[in-house]
């Protein structure tokens, strides 16, 4: 889970919650300050009824983003592009199965497990788009500017074309 997706849930569940409590605070106030009660009178006075229902919808809002972002809504798993992620960390040994770091463009840093073809291709501070499914780096596409290794050519004296080629 993001960190902005965190905090939006964590906002409507802190929201609906104080809604209800102010609502139930507004409510009981209402009733005891009347001295001679009507029994005529709604269980609910109309704003703190709003403000139930405003509670209510935040705290339901909450439950739908974080289900969503476990994925039980969507039973289908497709692959998803990632632009301008970033490789971090990955295995020293190329020839088998291993995993991969790779910074995504929200900030987060995430594993992935990739296959030896993709490995070959990645350079730590490549910059590209990524195909990911789950928990799995199906290819990585460099992008044609690579600022991260051009940075690094230039501070070992290599030359750039060395280190652009896949």
């Amino acid at each position: 889970m993001t960190k902005a997706r965190k905090r939006v849930l964590v906002t409507l569940v802190v929201a609906g919650i104080l809604s209800i409590l102010g609502a139930t605070i507004f409510n009981t106030a209402l009733v005891y300050s009347n001295p001679a009660p009507d029994r005529d009178a709604p269980l609910l006075a109309p704003a703190p009824a709003a403000i139930y229902v405003v509670g209510v919808v935040c705290i339901i809002a909450a439950i739908i983003v974080g289900w969503n972002n476990q994925g039980t809504l969507d039973t289908e798993t497709k692959p998803s592009q990632e632009p301008k992620s970033m490789v971090i960390k990955m295995p020293r040994d190329m020839r088998e199965k291993g995993i991969v770091t790779l910074l995504v463009r929200n900030g987060d840093q995430h594993e992935f497990s990739t296959e030896p073809e993709v490995l070959r291709k990645l350079i730590p501070g490549m910059l590209g788009t990524a195909t990911i499914i789950d928990h799995d780096l199906l290819n990585f596409e460099p992008d044609k500017e690579q600022p991260n290794l051009k940075k690094r050519a230039s501070q070992t004296n290599v030359e750039e074309n060395e280190i652009n080629q896949p």
